[in-house]
């Protein structure tokens, strides 16, 4: 089954002839674009384009599919449209708590569009280390990072599986060379830490991965950590879809699985109030988009 969000990218590469120019008028990235019209083909097991130097051009197969998917855009626009007035009479305040990293780095453009979808929800971000009690009522909805949440009368979407791996800066590359293996991170400068909703996850891949590995320098926050890598004083072990917010940073290694998994949780009590149900569906959906771009899952 096809995603039908890649229909978009389809009709942007068919119209734009090149996957550099779909990406600009996409506001997306090429490889993206690339990625996406790559997995349309697998899907529905055909050829849409000939590749070429001077650009792509549809194949057969491409041109008989091209009016309907222009059908199938316009009639997912119609149903857009009229999604958006419904979502205007939506209303209400919603606390949403999850990890600093989340707050500051991975949201603030999903939430640009969520609130254009969604003018008259206000979120209130709380990215403390503590986690909040939804069954208190100590937020409304929180996005968290585990293998199972635990909780009484929690209802629970999951929406990815986050892989991790290690980065570092091009700076740090060139002056101390790129480790080729796992065990070869053992003679590296490793950056730790994380705080409360992230150190656990760290130190069981350390152990599962490069035991060898000790770490000479420790930030209690994980943009710290971040900072600190980008400046080019050592490797570190971030989730793809925070790294994807830095291109400047160098992935090592293919991303390892770690055995947790991403999750929008609101409480049952309130589960069936319209803006809850915005930010569990609307913004569940941009995060699953984000990460499927991103290739993080």
């Amino acid at each position: 089954m096809f995603d039908w969000n890649d229909v978009k990218y389809f009709l942007a590469v068919a119209d734009e002839g090149s996957t550099l120019k779909a990406a600009r008028l996409l506001g997306a990235n090429q490889t993206t674009v690339a990625r996406r019209v790559s997995a349309l083909e697998a899907a529905l097991g055909l050829e849409l384009f000939e590749k070429r130097q001077s650009g792509y051009r549809l194949s057969s197969a491409g041109q008989d599919l091209l009016e309907k998917a222009r059908a199938t855009a316009k009639a997912a626009a119609a149903v857009e449209a009229e999604a958006n007035a419904a979502t205007r009479e939506v209303a209400g305040v919603v606390r949403l708590t999850t990890n600093e990293t989340y707050a500051e780095i991975v949201l603030p453009p999903l939430l640009a569009k969520f609130r254009r979808q969604y003018p008259d929800v206000r979120i209130e971000v709380d990215h403390s280390q503590t986690n909040r009690d939804l069954a208190k009522g100590e937020a409304d909805v929180a996005l968290r990072f585990t293998k199972d949440p635990k909780g009484d009368a929690l209802v629970v979407r999951h929406l990815f599986d986050d892989a991790w791996t290690c980065y570092c800066s091009e700076e740090y590359a060139a002056e101390h060379g790129r480790p080729k293996t796992l065990k070869q991170l053992a003679g590296h400068h490793f950056i730790s830490g994380g705080g409360a909703s992230i150190e656990g996850i760290f130190d069981a891949w350390l152990e599962k991965y490069a035991p060898g590995v000790e770490p000479d320098l420790h930030y209690d926050t994980l943009t710290g950590m971040i900072s600190a890598a980008r400046a080019g004083l050592g490797i570190t072990f971030i989730s793809t879809m925070t790294a994807s917010h830095f291109p400047d940073l160098v992935q090592l290694f293919p991303p390892h699985p770690r055995g947790y998994r991403t999750w929008l949780i609101t409480h049952d009590r309130i589960r069936r109030q319209p803006h809850i149900k915005a930010v569990m569906t609307g913004l569940g959906d941009l995060l699953i988009e984000r990460a499927k771009e991103t290739g993080a899952a």
